[in-house]
């Protein structure tokens, strides 16, 4: 067999992905003890010894630098090392020019001063630093006296360095250094108080200027002063780079609102806001108090582009309350609050949940003031909200909608309220007029409400006031509806009035749930139609 086609087959039998991708003993040294062949081929090719994973010995490092001979490497410590001593190794020192990935997955804090800084290398794309903070030396396992570890990234010393990741360490750099950066990751904070001012913490993010996707996670924002009561007439501190595309934000609900109110954003960049897990009270208005103060809630781009948007109170994912906006299909932008709740009966709760959907739709009206909402999905317990809060404190806002999905949370709620506020009329004080509500709504979807006659005939009477005043034709009525079927004399008549839809919707479609067979579609949520 060829040295070429052999060389192929190992590499596609490779239990990791990709050529050299386990170039360490548990895979290689078994296949180079089959024959001196082998032993040969795999020692002489350089593409099976560009991916290293240093264990606890470096000879093994020493070894796959040689076999690798001109090739750019890839270098992961998996286990702690002395950093100072393994950057001055001579084994090391003479490769620094070829090495691409550089990954330290623990390094002892207790090893550093105060600040650590890798050497120079030319051709370095990707650099992860993991500093882990359980040593002995830090008592009882408390914080930093000071700022913790900070990584020093200075002019020249990574010039094409692409993507950064660092955890348990502070990241401070100039603005030249910062430019090349097209992914950055800033992770655990150490330190017992805060390293950067807001202005600073901004403007360095701003100094990468060629940045398609920033992660701020777990508590790396405890490193930032907080700025109390910023000015709503204040503009933004900085505009982050216009190559952005992601960014992710965990952190506490005042550092995220802080940073928010000091940059712009961009309505074309996906948008992820996350905080720990809060308490029942605290978690009913995270949502709205994570946005920027009002005026300033301008420089989030989204809030006012949506124009499909869903609330959802701990019923697509159980114990995660959620905001999500998009904007219209097939653009880019998406936007996203995502808050965890306490777990158990207390946190997912039917009380919980019918706070949780309460604030989440009152607080929506002042998260996106002035979009032009063509769909709106609202999951969570029906019976939490009244006709008027339907009707002024929701639907009145979006005169737009086209499409209005209501799933409740809790299976088996009144819908009548939708149907009543969606009946009723608004004044358009500046057309002098009076009209429907919603009036170019086209499509509406209740699933998982209570089936009973007074629901549909309430329907009926909805449609047919606001064809009275002169609203869109609906073109789609949808029922997925859950029978008590403990209580059959409340739905069995249901079907029956079906018919009497028709006269003012052309498709007009009712589905009664059967519980006495395994249904998983029951259990789904609207996703799979409406995907955000």
């Amino acid at each position: 067999m060829p040295n070429k086609v052999l060389v192929k087959i190992l590499a596609a039998v490779n239990p990791v992905p990709g050529t050299g991708m386990a170039s360490w003993s548990p895979y290689w040294l078994p296949l180079m003890a089959v024959c001196q062949h082998w032993r040969k081929l795999i020692r002489n090719t350089p593409d099976f010894w560009q991916k290293i994973a240093v264990g606890l010995h470096l000879h093994w490092l020493e070894l796959c630098l040689k076999h690798s001979q001109r090739t750019p490497v890839q270098v992961t410590f998996q286990y702690p090392v002395p950093f100072d001593e393994t950057m001055n190794l001579q084994v090391l020192r003479t490769h620094w020019h070829r090495i691409e990935y550089l990954c330290f997955e623990a390094l002892d804090c207790a090893q550093f001063d105060s600040s650590m800084m890798v050497p120079e290398m030319p051709e370095l794309r990707t650099l992860i630093v993991n500093v882990e903070h359980i040593s002995h030396s830090i008592r009882d396992g408390a914080k930093h006296d000071g700022t913790g570890v900070i990584f020093r990234l200075p002019h020249g010393r990574l010039p094409h360095l692409k993507a950064l990741t660092l955890e348990g360490t502070s990241l401070v750099a100039d603005n030249v250094a910062l430019s090349s950066l097209r992914l950055l990751h800033l992770g655990k904070y150490a330190g017992a108080r805060p390293l950067y001012t807001t202005a600073q913490f901004v403007t360095m993010l701003s100094s990468c200027t060629s940045l398609e996707r920033l992660t701020i996670a777990e508590n790396a924002l405890h490193a930032v002063t907080v700025v109390p009561n910023p000015s709503d007439d204040g503009g933004p501190v900085a505009h982050l780079s216009p190559r952005l595309r992601d960014v992710n934000i965990h952190g506490s609900v005042v550092h995220i609102s802080n940073l928010l109110s000091h940059i712009q954003v961009p309505a074309h960049v996906d948008l992820v806001l996350s905080t720990p897990e809060l308490t029942e009270e605290r978690a009913a208005v995270a949502p709205a108090n994570m946005l920027p103060p009002t005026r300033l809630r301008r420089n989030l781009g989204i809030l006012r582009s949506a124009t499909r948007l869903k609330v959802d109170s701990c019923h697509d994912e159980v114990g995660v309350i959620k905001v999500i906006a998009t904007r219209k299909l097939g653009s880019s932008g998406r936007f996203e609050i995502s808050v965890p709740v306490p777990g158990g009966k207390n946190g997912n709760g039917s009380q919980a949940r019918r706070m949780y959907y309460r604030a989440l739709l009152r607080a929506v009206r002042d998260m996106f003031p002035d979009a032009q909402l063509d769909t709106l999905v609202c999951a969570g317990d029906i019976d939490a909200i009244s006709e008027s809060e339907w009707r002024d404190g929701l639907l009145a806002q979006y005169p737009t909608l086209r499409t209005l999905v209501v799933d409740d949370g809790e299976y088996g709620g009144d819908a009548t309220p939708v149907f009543k506020a969606l009946g009723s009329t608004v004044a358009q004080l500046q057309l002098g007029v009076i009209s429907a509500l919603c009036p170019a709504l086209g499509y509406l979807w209740i699933r998982n409400a209570e089936p009973t006659v007074k629901l549909l005939e309430e329907a009926r009477t909805c449609l047919s006031r606001r064809e009275y005043h002169q609203a869109a034709r609906l073109g789609r009525l949808r029922f997925e509806l859950n029978p008590d079927y403990e209580r059959p004399g409340r739905w069995q008549d249901v079907p029956k009035y079906l018919p009497r839809l028709n006269q003012w919707v052309p498709k007009c479609e009712l589905r009664l749930w059967e519980r006495d067979v395994d249904n998983d579609e029951m259990f789904m949520d609207t996703s799979m139609e409406m995907p955000f």
